[in-house]
């Protein structure tokens, strides 16, 4: 009889620990679930994260592309042969024959051929070289062919090389 006394005496705590054994049961459950969608919402965010940062160097990249754009095409086409003399003559070089050759357009840009002999001394070539490739109107050096003057006889034009060079410029389409 003590037993059943104990249990009529106690029956009102047991139903309390039940309910709140299924209560911390239920709670399980729920932070259980929040820590899956948890997961879930933090790889969607590293996910975006990774693709903000793709699209911000892609920006970056459109940016220095407008950018280059706008020096390459800066140049007037049409004043390349007087900006190669005004190079040349700074230069002490003598330009024997100058070639513009025909425009070849491509596919996102148009290339600006052109071949020309110079004469000089190996150094004032060099000089002459350098600041072409240094010329804000960026100038592509395709081939280079040094050769003896033929003249040896006079003193002067001993030291001179006669030089055959293929340049082309670029202009990006818009």
């Amino acid at each position: 009889m003590e037993f059943i006394d104990l249990i009529e005496k106690h029956k009102s705590n047991a139903a309390n620990i039940a309910v709140i054994v299924i209560s911390l049961i239920v709670a399980n459950r729920i932070y259980g679930m929040q820590n899956a969608n948890t997961a879930v919402i933090n790889g969607k965010i590293k996910t975006e994260s990774s693709r903000n940062a793709i699209l911000a160097d892609i920006s970056r990249a459109e940016k220095q592309m407008g950018a280059i754009k706008k020096l390459v095409n800066k140049k007037d086409m049409n004043s390349i042969v007087g900006n190669l003399q005004t190079i040349a003559r700074d230069n002490s070089i003598t330009i024997v024959s100058l070639k513009p050759q025909s425009e070849k357009p491509l596919a996102d840009y148009t290339r600006y051929p052109y071949n020309f002999s110079i004469t000089g001394t190996y150094h004032k070539i060099g000089k002459f070289i350098s600041k072409l490739e240094s010329s804000p109107d960026i100038y592509m050096i395709e081939n280079i062919n040094f050769r003896t003057s033929t003249d040896t006889k006079d003193k002067d034009k001993k030291d001179l090389l006669q030089v055959d060079v293929s340049i082309s410029t670029l202009k990006i389409k818009d």
